[in-house]
């Protein structure tokens, strides 16, 4: 979340250019994340990214992943190629018909049918969960947000940024990581299967 209280997508560490070749079969990304086509090891398009906006969907509004399965890889690969979605109790965290019907439409297991699947982003904005969001004063940046983080100023300069993470993450030591020879040889000789990432 910038200073400006607008979210901010962060961490494309591993990301590929599929322009030209419409589709790859690369293995990477989140586990949790991953649409069934990757878990299957079919060749998958963008719609891999609706899929995980979907999981992103649901974990931010109902707090856990929809296919985690207790830190059982195997399992969770299972629940993403099999099961469907369950919603918690409407008691214990209300959703509109609206919201479940976004994240079910992203999380459809045929990437063909998946929302955003023909015409890309403008299917997803236009799904009736954003209908009472002007698009263009977000783009924009001319809504005000709910929620602007404030810092507070130390010795005269802004606090580290860092009061609003969780101290487990703000206290862990930052550790070097150093390759060995054999290592960046094994990274030198496999450089070609990273082409266009």
């Amino acid at each position: 979340m910038g200073e400006d209280g607008y979210v901010y997508l962060t961490d494309f560490g591993l990301s590929k250019d599929i322009a030209k070749c419409k589709t790859t079969n690369s293995i990477c990304g989140t586990p949790s994340f991953m649409a069934p086509e990757i878990v299957k090891m079919d060749d998958y398009s963008y719609s891999v990214d609706w899929w995980a906006l979907g999981v992103l969907t649901f974990l931010l509004i109902v707090g856990y992943n929809p296919f985690y399965n207790g830190g059982n890889m195997q399992k969770m690969f299972n629940c993403i190629q099999n099961s469907s979605i369950k919603f918690p109790e409407q008691s214990m965290i209300p959703m509109s018909k609206n919201c479940k019907d976004f994240i079910e439409k992203l999380l459809t297991k045929d990437p063909k049918k998946r929302l955003g699947s023909k015409k890309d982003v403008k299917d997803v904005l236009a799904h009736p969960w954003f209908f009472d969001i002007d698009q263009k004063k977000l783009l924009n940046k001319q809504i005000i947000p709910s929620f602007i983080p404030k810092f507070e100023k130390q010795d005269g300069e802004e606090a580290g940024q860092v009061e609003f993470f969780d101290q487990k993450f703000v206290q862990t030591e930052a550790l070097i990581s150093i390759q060995t020879i054999s290592t960046r040889d094994k990274i030198t000789t496999n450089q070609h299967k990273f082409e266009g990432f």
